[in-house]
């Protein structure tokens, strides 16, 4: 059983002059890629025009003559903005009816520019036109699960669909640090079941009895889960063992890819950063004093996760992040081909959450201290010969 973090702040604390371990110390022989300076196009104000102000922003996605479009959970609803950033037209609003969202989570796009739209409340797949006209939706009954979330849609327009956090086994089972298996399912177009497409460990979580009843929460320097869908293939990335597995829509696993990033060992200011980051986040009393009795009980590990993001290109390169550390600024992301040899390496500035990656740009939305969203948009420069 591993240390409180009490006992681990002594250890790391020790083992601070050693420093980061020597794989991270390697110089990267592949090319460097790189982002523009700044964004080349920002959208979300705090203050000012309503159609600017972004409200719990699940996802964005480019279109292919260079449009935006936002999906908000806080109002429900779908913006879309020119190339340049300005703002076009709406689309949705909360509610249940034909075009409506209740909890809307995730933004997919598919053949000539149609919008798909998960709303996890409803479990329910609804379709746009890439000019907002809301076109049909197909409802996901069997979804299992009380949070069910979309993760990809494939060229058939089937759906990956995560169950989420098994609520009843957390509830039945042991307290402390627990990491669940995830049955990875396929819905049809038509929202029927088509079968299983992978299972696989899920996120860490510490789940505990709080006087507020039952509580699971997020583990410091947790091992996680990252999947994505780019074509007719599912990438599953386990942060904990830094595979990455490729399956076809039909369950069948035809590769594994591994992580070039190493992990690091984490420090006392690394622990001592990551509380502060964590408990800023939360406004509510009460809630943060759940989470600072997790933290106080959550043991934390001698090593950072293997890495700590995943997307994937048009051209099928996949993108993998170094776990960051809680001070760091900027970090590196790894380009890998299908073969798994590594392309090249681009680094992004935090706390950018990325989005979308393109052939030559990048979409991630950031949130500024006074808690403004913003979607922005950086071209990337590929260095000539670091492949496609």
């Amino acid at each position: 059983m591993r240390n409180p973090i009490t006992s681990i702040l002594a250890a790391t604390l020790a083992a601070s002059a050693c420093g980061r371990a020597a794989a991270e110390d390697s110089a990267s022989p592949a090319p460097r890629w790189t982002l523009s300076e700044r964004p080349v196009v920002e959208i979300g104000v705090a203050d000012g025009d309503p159609h600017y102000q972004l409200y719990r922003v699940s996802a964005a996605t480019r279109l292919s003559d260079g449009r935006i479009v936002v999906l908000n959970e806080g109002n429900a609803s779908l913006a879309a903005y020119d190339s340049r950033g300005r703002f076009l037209f709406t689309a949705g609003r909360k509610g249940q009816g034909p075009g409506e969202f209740e909890s809307p989570t995730w933004l997919g796009r598919v053949e000539g520019d149609t919008l798909a739209v998960w709303d996890q409340r409803l479990k329910r797949l609804s379709f746009f036109s890439g000019e907002g006209t809301y076109r049909r939706a197909a409802n996901v009954p069997d979804a299992d699960g009380m949070f069910p979330r979309a993760v990809g849609i494939f060229g058939d327009r089937s759906l990956a669909v995560d169950p989420g956090p098994d609520v009843f086994a957390m509830m039945q089972g042991e307290r402390g640090v627990r990491r669940d298996s995830v049955t990875l399912q396929r819905f049809a177009a038509d929202g029927s079941r088509a079968g299983v497409l992978a299972r696989y460990a899920g996120n860490e979580v510490h789940v505990a009895d709080r006087e507020t009843g039952f509580a699971w929460n997020d583990v410091p320097f947790a091992r996680q889960a990252y999947v994505a869908v780019a074509g007719e293939q599912l990438y599953v990335g386990d942060s904990g063992s830094g595979q990455i597995t490729l399956y076809s829509p039909g369950g069948v696993a035809s590769a594994t890819l591994r992580s070039p990033m190493a992990p690091w060992r984490i420090q006392a200011a690394d622990v001592a950063q990551y509380r502060e980051r964590q408990l800023a986040q939360i406004e509510d009393a009460e809630r943060r004093r759940e989470m600072q009795a997790t933290l106080d009980a959550a043991p934390v590990p001698e090593l950072s996760p293997a890495f700590g993001g995943l997307a994937v290109d048009p051209d099928g390169n996949v993108w993998v992040q170094a776990y960051p550390r809680p001070a760091e600024e900027a970090v590196t992301w790894a380009v890998l081909g299908q073969d798994g040899a590594q392309r090249a390496e681009i680094r992004v500035p935090r706390p950018l959450r990325v989005m979308e990656v393109g052939r030559d740009y990048l979409l991630g939305i950031r949130t500024d201290e006074l808690g403004v969203e913003k979607v922005e948009m950086y071209t990337v420069t590929r260095e000539s010969g670091s492949g496609s």
